[in-house]
């Protein structure tokens, strides 16, 4: 988290706003400095809400979601944001005023946000102020209903965006050098609870150029080009997913959207890298026996399934990859991220492990022999 000058720096560089996890220290400074504040979920905490509550203006904080999971969006989506604030003490009024008209004005529309003449007259009639569970939508002034959306093509240039080939076994081969071998090497380490990860060094055995994991809570991790016929990228080491058998590979992986695959052993990697390869992209969970794809087309990013099929299995491969030890609490979010190379505080890229905070590249094995 960036403070004092180096906020300041920061700021003066163009910076408006902040959408990541926060705490009053963070939210005093950043308004005083003129930055919007955007709570997600994850920021509306009692001790954040307390401080909140004192501030005399409350027009630079706004409600917003990241990455919300399709299953969670049959529950709701920034109104569940807003009821868990009324919930906790915020206003109702003047907390949905922090998801609808002051986000307007953040984004210079004018039109939207507020009923007024002059305005555009898309708004949600609920069925109280505690829930805000949407009754009935009016959009440009007519009611509308899923019934009214019109039915969309897919178009072909927007499909078949992974150019990488097929991989095989020794794709994921970490040594050029088969000879065994025992190395120190740089792992990214997990925790239970958010995306922050640190790094320690581990001595691991090598044999035909493959890490010897065991029952070690150790996986291979690979990011690999989505723009690169042949296999293009890093392979590396990660602890603390949980991971006990089996294997998961997505093209959705913030931020680049390269290939991203985890596994124990090279095989079932091979296995459900091929599956969202061979769809033109999506994600997908394999034990070594069946796989569990969820197609993403276009753009190896965005599914033309229906909504409640893709919740369905969305939570199937969620569901699988806890049944094989994952022990994070949001197992997609967590493993979409592991190469978003801006993310605190390391994590996977293309090119090697990503230090963050520091801005470098560092290689999986920075030393021969232990």
């Amino acid at each position: 988290t960036l403070k004092g000058r180096k906020l300041s720096k920061y700021i003066a560089w163009g910076i408006r706003s902040d959408h990541t996890l926060t705490n009053p220290e963070k939210i005093r400074e950043q308004l005083r400095k003129g930055i919007y504040v955007m709570l997600q979920a994850k920021s509306v905490t009692e001790e954040n809400l307390t401080f909140i509550m004192k501030l005399k203006d409350r027009s630079r904080l706004l409600f917003v979601t990241d990455d919300v999971p399709a299953a969670d969006l049959l529950e709701g989506h920034l109104n569940q944001v807003v009821h868990l604030a009324i919930s906790k003490g915020w206003n109702p009024v003047d907390a949905i005023a922090s998801a609808t008209i002051r986000p307007a004005e953040y984004l210079g529309i004018k039109d939207l946000g507020s009923i007024g003449p002059g305005k555009v007259a898309s708004f949600l009639i609920v069925e109280n102020l505690g829930r805000l569970r949407p009754d009935r939508v009016f959009i440009n002034g007519e009611p509308f209903s899923s019934r009214t959306l019109a039915e969309t093509r897919r178009k072909e240039e927007f499909t078949n965006s992974l150019r990488i080939r097929n991989l095989k076994k020794s794709d994921l081969r970490m040594l050029r050098n088969r000879q065994p071998a025992r190395l120190k090497v740089n792992v990214i380490t997990l925790n239970k609870e958010n995306s922050l990860t640190d790094l320690e060094q581990e001595g691991v055995e090598f044999k035909d150029g493959y890490p010897t994991i065991g029952d070690k809570d150790l996986i291979q991790i690979a990011v690999f080009r989505r723009d690169k016929m042949e296999p293009t990228g890093s392979i590396g080491l990660v602890k603390g997913l949980g991971l006990q058998e089996g294997a998961f590979a997505t093209s959705f992986a913030h931020d680049s959207h390269n290939l991203l695959v985890v596994g124990k052993e090279p095989e079932p990697m091979v296995s459900v890298a091929n599956a969202v390869i061979q769809a033109g992209g999506g994600m997908a969970v394999s034990d070594g026996c069946s796989v569990s794809l969820l197609k993403l087309p276009i753009g190896g990013l965005i599914t033309d399934e229906p909504f409640k099929s893709v919740a369905a299995k969305q939570r199937t491969i969620e569901d699988r990859l806890k049944l094989m030890g994952v022990k994070h609490k949001h197992p997609l979010i967590l493993l979409s991220v592991l190469a978003l190379s801006v993310s605190p505080r390391y994590k996977m890229s293309d090119l090697g492990i990503v230090d963050t905070e520091n801005s470098r590249i560092m290689q999986v094995i920075p030393a021969r022999g232990v």
